[in-house]
Formats: structure tokens, sequence, C-alpha cells
């Protein structure tokens, strides 16, 4: 096919951590990608928030960024022919319908603060009725939950409620709704994948049901508030076009929650088809065809997709612990710096050694849904070795996954034929095997993981006429994939899974029943607070490190500054030879990392990065990212923690690199040799003072003083050693102490200045 005769779909992929923009051509294959975080908010333990219009901006970037890459390329924006839209569910935003700004930040999917709200709802009479109008339990997670919470306590949303304005939706409603233009055109839909997570709507008619509505109408009549009219996920009207941008006029075609996406991606089309997410947790989706399944086994049901206004149904099922289980292993036990040492780790060992762990941190979802359970490992001997636990870890989430599977059998009736993986734990080969060995069907793991982003562009080529048919998908992201086949013998894999189920019955009822009355308020409590410490630690190191390389100018003053040095040349030599010891070896290892530690991505495809310009690769190469997250060396883990208190020391910000080429190249040098003018007492040592403290602070205030002043996003604030020691102590380093230097060194030459006028002046008196 000639290059002008060339066919794409872009797709919007709006996560919980981030936004993105990708461009498929019609084999499903990414050819341009960019992508943008955006800050996490948590403003008290168990509380997750968003900026609504910080989502709406990274998208929109997101979208400059990709095309400026796809045009790069070679590529004519004219050949993409309709825009998908996948996002995390359940986030609930409220906003004025009138002026279209939002009344409060939006409230994450994972967000706990509704808890108690839950329970009170659950103890009302008919609660036990909804889940099979809705698909849903009660719980922390629906919409629902969090609505009734900002009309409770927050008075914006209140007074619009009362006024008539109140517009309430999830993510892609928001984001369908701003890009078409807000109030002026308002084009306010969303898709049955995500209106099922709201608890308002019927899903066997995908309409909104009364009866869930009267219900939680019993403070508020919900009737006031204005909903997102339900429409297909793929419809080639429905969801407007954008309004603005570099895409403005191309027309929005498709709609998915994240999840249906994914299965969307992994071409689940068939009764018994399945894929499972291994990401932080793992959520499975099962097609079970045409007709909604309410699940007798720990399951909830929920809408697939919905191309040609005849829904396919889906059985659901989460795992609280999969990812988050390698990183306790990483941060709580400390077996390794980097994910993927884990798997390495477990391959140490041939088998599990017995032990069975059961990743209980708070509790187990489904199918189990035991909330009084606690993190518990069986099996202990002498002969226990690190590898023999990190096995067991990756082996607790396939058990699960398993467990999850024959559920979804057992309710379905449909026998699963083959299992369809993503998401970061899924490269782990050990981890994929030992699945295929305790379900014992393949698993199958594609090449190009962004299935997610995928089905959220097939939902639109489907409307756009990109695809006709799902037989045209047929070899769509195929190449390349792998298949783990069952190596295990049935008998084996059920003593294993007998094994585990036994532990699970063990491991209940570790939690007092003083303790349940806190919920999930109080786990989630817990879960902030060592997130902050662990923070605070992090910070701690940080500082410990430039406060040695402090001690070392001090040193290094007694060895070379006369004994007889007053307190101030002291203090300045100390100052400008910590100064260059920080240039040339903490932002010297900054360097070193931006220029020789780096991560493939997408197989070759290209990703563009949050710190860099739209369209720019650095080093020209778009198929790499550069920085300390991806360095082994002890440096590169102390850039680390760097990052956590600003995100920009990770990566390779542009701006950082080239105030950090001219610090190590310019103003090391220079503070070394104004170190040894000190030393001999160079007249001209005051002048170069002048210039190297004028160029720290510049690149001081530049760097550190915007935050102090501002709240730049790039701060982390959740921990207070990030926020005050971290913006303390650089801005007194490389903001407060140049400006000082400043008015000591114009003293001093306009003191010599002055001492010289007046001997010239009695020199001609005489």
């Amino acid at each position: 096919m000639a290059q002008s005769e060339e066919v794409f779909v872009g797709s919007i992929d709006q996560g919980t951590t981030s936004s993105r923009f990708l461009i498929f051509d019609k084999q499903g294959e990414p050819v341009a990608v960019h992508q943008e975080e955006f800050r996490q908010r948590y403003p008290n333990p168990g509380w997750h928030e968003h900026d609504p219009n910080e989502i709406v901006t990274s998208v929109e970037n997101c979208i400059e960024g990709a095309l400026k890459i796809f045009e790069k390329d070679g590529h004519k924006k004219e050949s993409i022919k309709a825009v998908g839209i996948t996002n995390q569910r359940e986030t609930t935003v409220c906003w004025d319908i009138k002026s279209g700004e939002p009344l409060y930040n939006a409230i994450v999917w994972t967000d706990t603060r509704t808890a108690a709200l839950a329970r009170e709802l659950k103890a009302r009479e008919g609660s036990d009725k909804l889940q099979d109008i809705c698909g849903l339990p009660i719980s922390t997670y629906p919409s629902v939950t969090k609505l009734l919470w900002l009309l409770r306590n927050e008075e914006k949303v209140r007074k619009a409620y009362e006024a008539g304005n109140l517009a309430f939706g999830t993510i892609d409603a928001w984001l369908i709704y701003k890009l078409n233009g807000g109030p002026k055109n308002n084009v306010f839909v969303s898709d049955p994948t995500n209106a099922s997570r709201t608890m308002f709507m019927d899903i066997h008619s995908l309409k909104y049901s009364d009866k869930t509505i009267d219900f939680f109408s019993y403070e508020f009549d919900l009737r006031k508030v204005h909903m997102p009219e339900i429409v297909r996920s793929a419809d080639e009207k429905a969801f407007g076009k954008l309004t603005s941008g570099v895409l403005s006029g191309f027309p929005i075609t498709g709609c998915l929650g994240d999840q249906s996406a994914a299965l969307v991606g992994q071409k689940g089309f068939e009764p018994g088809h399945a894929k499972n997410t291994y990401g932080t947790g793992c959520f499975l989706l099962y097609n079970v065809g045409t007709k909604p399944v309410i699940s007798t086994h720990g399951l909830l049901a929920t809408v697939a997709y919905n191309f040609d206004g005849k829904p396919v149904y889906a059985l659901e099922g989460s795992i609280a612990v999969a990812g988050s289980g390698v990183k306790f292993l990483m941060n709580n036990l400390g077996f390794s710096s980097q994910s993927h040492k884990i798997s390495e780790l477990a391959e140490t060992v041939s088998d599990n050694g017995g032990l069975v762990f059961v990743t209980a941190f708070s509790g187990l979802f489904a199918p189990y849904w035991i909330d009084d359970a606690q993190g518990t490992i069986f099996g202990l001997s002498h002969h226990t070795e690190r590898g023999h636990i990190a096995r067991a870890t990756l082996e607790a989430v396939c058990y699960q996954t398993k467990a999850i599977l024959d559920a979804m059998e057992k309710d379905s009736g449909h026998k699963l034929s083959e299992l369809r993986v993503d998401g970061g734990m899924s490269n782990s080969e050990l981890c994929m095997q030992t699945q295929a060995d305790l379900v014992s069907i393949p698993i199958v793991r594609p090449k190009m993981r962004e299935t997610t982003a995928l089905g959220a562009a097939i939902a639109a080529g489907f409307a756009s006429g990109v695809w006709k048919t799902f037989d045209e998908l047929k070899e769509v992201n195929t190449a390349g994939q792998t298949t783990f086949q069952p190596k295990m013998n049935a008998k084996d894999s059920a003593k294993m899974f007998k094994k585990w189920e036994r532990a699970v019955s063990m491991c209940k009822g570790w939690v007092a029943e003083e303790e349940k009355e806190e919920g999930d308020e109080q786990a989630a409590k817990e879960l902030s607070e060592e997130s902050k410490k662990e923070g605070q630690v992090a910070a701690m190191l940080s500082l410990a490190s430039t406060l040695a390389i402090l001690l070392l100018g001090y040193l290094s003053s007694l060895r070379f500054l006369p004994a007889s040095s007053s307190s101030k040349t002291r203090f300045l030599f100390i100052w400008h030879a910590t100064d260059a010891l920080i240039h040339f070896i903490l932002e010297g290892s900054y360097l070193y990392n931006c220029f020789f530690s780096s991560a493939t991505l997408l197989e070759g495809k290209a990703l563009g990065s949050e710190f860099l310009p739209a369209g720019v690769s650095f080093l020209g190469d778009h198929t790499r990212l550069y920085g300390a997250e991806y360095g082994t060396s002890p440096f590169s883990a102390l850039w680390r923690e760097y990052a956590r208190a600003d995100k920009r020391w990770g990566g390779s910000d542009l701006t950082v690199i080239s105030l950090e080429l001219l610090t190590v190249f310019v103003a090391g040098p220079m503070a070394v040799w104004i170190c040894h003018g000190l030393a001999k007492k160079r007249a001209d040592t005051s002048f170069w003072m002048i210039v190297l403290a004028t160029g720290e602070l510049y690149g001081g205030w530049m760097t550190f003083a915007p935050e102090w002043l501002s709240g730049s996003p790039n701060l982390n604030t959740d921990v207070w050693m990030y926020t005050w020691v971290y913006l303390f102590f650089f801005n007194t380093i490389w903001v407060w102490i140049p400006l000082w230097v400043l008015y000591d060194a114009y003293r001093t030459i306009t003191g010599a200045l002055t001492q010289k006028s007046r001997a010239e002046g009695s020199k001609k008196a005489r």
C-alpha cells in the first residue's frame, strides 16, 4: 500500500498516573506515542485526587507530541481517520454544566474516603437487590459513593446541585465534554463500559435505572444531577469531535473503560475469551456473551463493549496484590532495587521450597473477599532462601488468577480456551509459565503490550470503517507473540492449588473485630503513612549525601587555607569547595545517567518523554528513554531518591541538562579556581566570585525558587522533608548564599576601588 493510502487511528489512553496518545496503523502497530504524567494529590490518608483540567491539558499535550513524531516520520495527519478514548474507570468528576468548570478535584477510583458511607449504604434496606440490577455491590469503588460524598461535604458541589447546574460523570464523559469545547457544544455522553461502573445503569437495558437512583436518593434527589447520555462504545457521531489543537475537527468515534479496552485489544470477542492485566494488582475480564451473568461466586458483572447495539458482557475479578507484591520484596525486604531482578531471583531455585505466600496485605479480593485476612507465609524452614520467597510471591498471583478463572467458568458455563495477558508482570517468563501450569491452558502474551490503547483504537476504527468485521482483526498484533503451554501434569497442579486453598483458609481472622471497625479507611491510612515514611527516609539519605560533601569542603579548607585565615575567607572557601564537589560528583553522575542510562520501549516504536518538548527525542533516538530511572549504579539509585522529591531528576529534562552541562564543565572548574585564589590571596578572586555567584543564582533561582514560590507540580509535597528541607537546603546553597557572596564581593571590590581612589587623590594633592 502506498504511504498516501495508509490508514491510521488515534487512541487517547487516559490512565491513573499518566495520559498518552498513540497512533496505530491498520495492522495494530503503534507508529507514534507521546506520554505525560500528571500530579497525584493525596490531601488526606486514603484520599486520592486529580486535577480535572490538568488531565485535559495532559491529553492535549500528548496529542500534539505524538502527531509531531507521526509527521516527522513522513505521515500526514489526514490519514488519521478517527480517535478513540480509553480511561481509568470509576474516577469521578463534578462540574458546573453552565461554565464547564470543575467544582472539585476528580476523586480517583483508588480513593477510600467513602468507606463509612459505603457501610451506611449497605445497611439500608434493599441494598442486597442492587447487584442484580447494576452488576456491582456497594463499595468505595463505584462512582455513586464519590458523588454522594461530594454532595455531603463540598459546598460548591451542593450549591451547583441546588441551582440545577451540577454535572456528574466519569473521566470519559469529562474528556469528551471538554475536547468538544465544553458548554459551547455540550457533548455530554458516556459509553456502557464506563456507565456500568457508576451503579446508576441497569446492566440489562443499558439505561439509567430508576430503582438504583431511587435507592441512592434518600438524602439528595439525584434526578436533579445532570448525567451523561449512554451511547454505544463505537459510534460515528455520538462522541463529537476535537474542537481545538493539532487534530481540531477530527472525529471521536470510540470509547471504552480501560479494562474493557484491554479485552478488546486482546481480541476477546468470543464467549470464553479472557484477558488478565498484571499490573499493581490484577484485573481479569471474561467474555460471557450477549447476556449478563450475575455472579454467585464473588465476581462482578460488567459490560465488555457495545459496538453495534448488541452489548457483550463480561465477568470481572480483581486481585489486590500483584506487582505491588514485587515492590514489597524490593522496598520492604530489600531483595532488589529493580523489579525484573525479583523474577531472576525466583529462577535461582527449582521450586517454592514448600512455601505458600498469601499476599493479603489488605485482605483478599475476588473470589474470596476476606477482609480480615492478612499477609501470611506458610512453610518456612531452615532451608528457605530468598529465591523461595520471591517464587512464592509470583505464584500467589497465579493461584488467585486460577481461583478467579474457576469462578468465571462456574458462573458462565463457558470453558476457557486460553488466557491472554498483558501488564508489567507478564514480562516474567517464570510467572507466565507457572500460570499456564496452574490453569492448564495456554497463556498468550503479545509482543506489543499496548492492548488497552489498541482496544480504544479498534472501537474507533469500527465506527469509522477502518475495520468492518472481527475477522479483519485476526492478524492484528499477532506477530512475535509468545505462547506458554502447560508443562505440569494436572495432578501436580491440583496438588499445588489445594495447598494454596488451605493456606487461604488459615490466614483468615487475623484482624480483630475492633480493627474491622476502622475498615478501608484505616488500611488506606496505614498505606499512606508507610509511603510517607519511606519518602522521609529517602529524603534524609539524599540530604546526608550532600552533607557528606559539605564535610569534604570543610576538610579541604583545613588542608589548603592558612590557619590564620579569617572566618569569612574560610566560609567562602568551604562553600566554593562544596559547590565544586557537588557539581563534579553529584551533578556529574546526573549527566552520566542522562547520556548513558536508558531503556528501550515499545519494541522499537516511538515513545515521547514527559520531560521533552512535544515531538522531540533526546539524543535523536525516540526508541529509548534516558535518565537515572533506568540506571543500575549507586548514583542512579541516589538520583531516584532525589526524584521522589522532584521527578525531573529521574529523567532527561532538557532544561535541567542544559544547566548541568554548564555547572559541571564551567561552574565546577571556576569554583576550584576561586578556592585556589582564596588560598593564594589573589586580587582577582572577588571578580570570579561575582561571575560564579551570578551563574549559580540564575540556575538556583530557575530550578528551585519557582517551586518554593509557586508550588510547581514537579515537586512532591506529600512529605514535609521534601517540601521544607529539600527546598530550604538547596535554596540556601544556590540562592541565598550566592546573594550574600555577590554582596560581599561587591563590598570587597568597591572597598578596594575606594582605597585606590583615595590613594590616587592623596598622590595628586602632594
